[in-house]
């Protein structure tokens, strides 16, 4: 394996395991005590079955996003690294092209899929400000 290609490979590894310990390991924050708050899409105690599910999915949408992302790093990386090579530039261009409509159709899937829950009434998949008092 060339040394370029495997140090990239090395970068694009750690990058990944980077965000994906970020969203995994990242707590909650509170604004001042407004009240209001992020449901935990990995805290799975003493919910009922639905809500597990939504929230099932809602990771499976987190997961499908950072893929799209990484995509879009590699495509700009690859784009950047081509050495004017049209070949590399286009197979590039095509890997950032296609990272985008992912993210597209993950973005559109995502509001779909939370009408279609909310209108059936399961609740729990995304922000849901709670109804509190300001002091």
């Amino acid at each position: 394996m060339d040394k370029t290609k495997k140090v990239t490979r090395v970068a694009v590894y750690s990058f990944g395991l980077m965000a994906l310990l970020g969203v995994l390991l990242a707590s909650q924050a509170h604004a001042q005590g407004i009240g209001w708050s992020v449901p935990n899409p990995f805290d799975f105690q003493n919910l009922d079955l639905q809500t597990v599910i939504a929230r099932l999915i809602n990771v499976a949408f987190i997961a499908a996003g950072l893929v799209a992302v990484i995509y879009l790093i590699i495509g700009g990386f690859r784009y950047v690294t081509s050495s004017g090579n049209a070949e590399a530039i286009e197979g590039a261009k095509a890997t950032i092209l296609n990272a985008i409509i992912g993210l597209i159709v993950i973005f559109i899937s995502f509001l779909l899929v939370n009408y279609i829950l909310g209108a059936i009434g399961i609740h729990g998949f995304i922000y849901q400000p709670q109804q509190t008092t300001i002091y």
